[in-house]
Order: structure tokens, then sequence, then C-alpha cells
């Protein structure tokens, strides 16, 4: 064979001879052409947007075998040393929406991750899974590293209340208004709830403090201390590291001062205190619910 190289094209079929489409990583097994070499064989697969992927073949009993991370088709096979393999690197990113940190995963292209490896923590709820969207519909049980991607983190509180279940403390704010409604009765704040950044902050003492919880400034460090029963919360403004009963947590937003005024991540705070929040785009207003345990 004048050049130590050749060329596969791979049509997948299922046992009744229809063609199939193959995900995911398979192993291939060919056979070997007539004098062809058989040590540092490699496969190279060349994507339409240009990566490419080069990886490890070996022979045994005439046949070469080489993992197809994601069922290419396509692929040249040749011969060529240790230092030419190479699979492109994708990273996995956990959002654990309030949860402990769990550092990124990063591995060859193609690669299945099984997600329930990977379960966070966070005091006083249940991690319900790992889901594909920040909007948290679409549950999923792995994931292939076609590309770099996050997973987002969906919790409830333990014990999740019935609609029957009694109401302890029920807050309800407006965006951009200073009076807000505790138990049915209107509360004048001296600052509105606001919305930075597609996030809603609501001063800190004011909602803490109608969830029975209790708020120290340290003008220092430039942190609010959160504590109610067993829970405490040290939120350092303009960063997006939290302590929650001393382990960090990492938030998607930091709290700030506005106005003279400390507002932190309106969710966070609530549900890391135990309550729910809901969201109402209509109205634009927020909806704290801390239920009777």
């Amino acid at each position: 064979m004048e050049n130590d190289t050749f060329t596969v094209s791979i049509t997948p079929k299922d046992e009744n001879g229809n063609e199939v489409t193959v995900t995911g990583t398979v192993t291939v097994k060919l056979p070997l052409p007539q004098n062809f070499p058989e040590k540092n064989l490699y496969v190279k697969h060349t994507k339409g947007n240009g990566d490419v992927f080069k990886y490890k073949a070996t022979v045994d009993s005439g046949f070469i075998t080489f993992t197809n991370p994601n069922g290419f088709s396509d692929f040249e096979i040749y011969v060529g040393s240790s230092s030419n393999g190479y699979v492109p690197q994708r990273t996995l990113t956990f959002d654990t929406n309030g949860g402990g940190k769990i550092d990124a995963v990063t591995a060859n292209y193609g690669k299945t991750i099984v997600l329930a490896d990977y379960t966070p923590k966070r005091s006083g709820y249940d991690f319900v899974g790992w889901y594909k969207d920040e909007k948290l519909t679409e549950k999923i049980e792995y994931a292939i590293l076609d590309y770099d991607m996050t997973v987002y983190a969906k919790w409830t509180a333990n014990g999740e209340p019935t609609e029957d279940a009694d109401v302890e403390t029920k807050i309800v704010l407006v965006i951009n208004d200073k009076t807000a409604v505790v138990d049915g009765k209107a509360v004048s704040n001296d600052v509105a709830p606001l919305i930075v950044n597609s996030r809603t902050y609501t001063p800190a003492r004011f909602v803490a403090e109608s969830l029975g919880a209790k708020v120290v400034w340290n003008e220092p460090t430039r942190t609010v201390t959160i504590t109610k029963g067993d829970t405490s919360i040290v939120l350092i403004v303009d960063t997006t590291t939290a302590y929650v009963n001393g382990e960090a947590v990492k938030m998607d937003a930091s709290a700030f001062i506005a106005d003279g005024r400390t507002f932190t991540p309106c969710r966070f705070v609530a549900e890391q205190l135990g309550a729910n929040v809901e969201w109402d785009e209509a109205t634009r207003s927020i909806t704290i619910i801390q239920y009777a345990e």
C-alpha cells in the first residue's frame, strides 16, 4: 500500500437492514486491509465545523477496533505517532441554584456523564434532579458532551407543603413599589424591590425579618449575616459566593448597595430560610410564603 492511510464510510443498519442514526459512544470493528500496518494506528474524523477528532485504534485477529465517541460514519485511518492522538474536550457545568458547589467536569467530546453521580446538598431542601434549561422544564438523567453545557438543579423544600397547609407568613412585594403586604396588612418600606440583570432583589432586612430572622450588617467586611433557628446565611456585597451554615454556596447574583440600602437576591434568601417564592410576570410581583411546620 503506497500510503499508510485509508478512508472508511459506515452506514449503520438495524437487524432488518434499515438505516439508523447512531449517537453516543459505540465500538467500531473493521477488517484490516491487506498489508496495512498493524501498529500505531489512529482514527481521524473532521466535523463540518472544523473540529478534528483523533484517537487510538488497535488491531486484533485481523480487525481494527476503536471507540467512536458520537456515532460518526466517516473516518480516515492512518499510521501516526502517539503525539497525534487528540479528541476535543467539552465541559459540563453544574448550576446548583443555591446548593453546595459541584466542580465542573471536563471530558472528551461525546462522553456520556451520568448525572446521578453528582448530587448537591442544600439545607432544608430535597434535590429533585438536574434540568437542561434554566426554567427547569426538561429533566435529564445523562449529559452527552457534544458541546459545552450547563445543567440546573431543582429543589423542593423539605416536607413540600400541601394546598391546605397552614401559612405562617405571606409577603407580597411589587417591583418599584415601596408598599408591601405582610399577612394581609400594608407595610411601607423605605426602598422598593428592583430587577437587575433579570434577577429580583429585595431589601435584605425587610424580607428576612418578616420571615422571623435576625439581620446583622458588618460595615468593615461589608457582609450581611442572617440567622433563623439553625440556619445562618452570610452574604458579601458584590460577591456571588454566600455561606450557608459555613458552607460556600455559589449564587447567580450578588448582593449590592444602592441608596444606602443593601439589596439581596430575593429567591436565594427566602428559600434558604425555608420559604417558597413565586413570581407573577403579569403583576411584576413576588409572593413569599412561609408555611407552618
